[in-house]
């Protein structure tokens, strides 16, 4: 059952039961005991694995999408706040159209911008993930079986 080659025992105590937790360089299984019984209450193996490279452009372009989706509901939310507090102020005079035009286009320009600029860091991030990975070690992200 135990496929590690380096194992480290850790045990918890919480409410009367005690957690068996064995670490190793691939897997993690984790027996949990009441105090006194043998008797085995639950069982989880967690597999783990390592990022090894990330695809730059469907990073960037997933990352610029929803970038750009929050971005354009907090426009919303903002010329929702701005126009009536605009229209509300008579002594602006004729620079109240243009002050909701900014705004209407605010909803427009600013989701464009962030994806943009997202999009660019994403690359980047994922170059440089990608170039130090291999050198310093990846992500290790752990899977239930």
């Amino acid at each position: 059952m135990l496929e590690c080659a380096k194992l480290m025992l850790l045990y918890l105590c919480m409410h009367d039961q005690w957690m068996l937790c064995l670490l190793g360089a691939r897997k993690a299984y984790i027996i949990i005991s009441r105090v006194g019984e043998e008797r085995i209450l639950g069982c989880v193996c967690m597999e783990e694995k390592t990022v090894r490279a990330i695809p730059a452009m469907p990073f960037a372009v997933i990352t610029g999408v929803i970038s750009a989706i929050l971005w354009f509901i907090v426009a919303i939310i903002a010329v929702v706040v701005w126009i009536p507090t605009i229209a509300a102020l008579p002594e602006l005079g004729p620079l109240q159209g243009l002050f909701v035009g900014l705004g209407v286009a605010t909803v427009i320009v600013l989701p464009i911008i962030t994806f943009v600029l997202t999009f660019i860091c994403a690359v980047v991030f994922a170059v440089l993930y990608n170039f130090l990975a291999p050198r310093i070690g990846g992500i290790k992200l752990q899977f239930e079986e």
